[in-house]
């Protein structure tokens, strides 16, 4: 259990008007949207949604340090609350073990020049939507990492994949052509990750109906 907590939505009402951010020494997880920026949902009335920021200042700090004892980062801890295109982290603190969904989520002019936590254990849903990850490295210390937890980043240069995650000859290269441009470019692009890494590949397709007799239905339906 951590201790040293910096609470949920503690730092909202002000957090726009911060410059400096400087968390000391000691804290050991920020919770649940401490820094977090308010925004609107469309088709509920307000809080936390997907929509609309209810400041349009927005925070955007120039200096930010995080404490090298920092355990854990919880849910929308800083969503939408680190967007100045200046600011830039190395790494993220060598101690964390959970990364919560959605915690860095809509930073899109926040940069990570290189993302490697030895002790990760969790990364959430969408953690990191948005975020400039340019040397991402995935250790074999992650136990669960949610989907699109990276989604958004089109920044990325390296990616280290640690494959004793999934055990030796569980994890593959997956290549599907059904003629579309886009899967050309992950074919020739999977080709040459697989000989750079000696991940294998595996060619697949997608399957909508048993026997050849179901093709006519299965059109009709389409």
């Amino acid at each position: 259990t951590a201790k040293n907590i910096i609470p949920r939505s503690y730092f909202e009402d002000f957090a726009p008007y911060l410059e400096t951010l400087n968390i000391g020494e000691g804290f050991e997880f920020i919770d649940y949207q401490a820094f977090a920026m308010p925004y609107i949902t469309a088709g509920y009335g307000g809080g936390y949604g997907m929509i609309t920021r209810r400041n349009e200042q927005g925070f955007e700090p120039l200096n930010v340090s995080l404490p090298s004892t920092l355990r854990g980062i919880g849910n929308n801890a800083f969503m939408w609350a680190l967007n100045n295109p200046q600011l830039t982290f190395d790494n993220l603190p060598q101690n964390i073990e959970y990364i919560g969904s959605q915690a860095f989520a809509f930073n899109t002019s926040l940069t990570i020049e290189n993302f490697d936590l030895p002790k990760l254990k969790y990364v959430g849903s969408l953690a990191f939507y948005g975020v400039k990850i340019k040397n991402l490295k995935i250790n074999d210390s992650i136990e669960d990492l949610e989907h699109a937890a990276f989604v958004g980043n089109y920044n990325l240069e390296t990616l280290t994949l640690d494959t004793d995650i999934f055990g030796k000859k569980n994890f593959f290269l997956e290549i599907m052509d059904h003629n579309i441009p886009e899967e050309k470019t992950v074919i020739k692009t999977f080709n040459a990750l697989s000989k750079e890494t000696g991940i294998p590949l595996v060619a697949t397709n997608d399957v909508h109906y048993l026997v050849k007799e179901h093709a006519r239905p299965h059109d009709l339906m389409l």
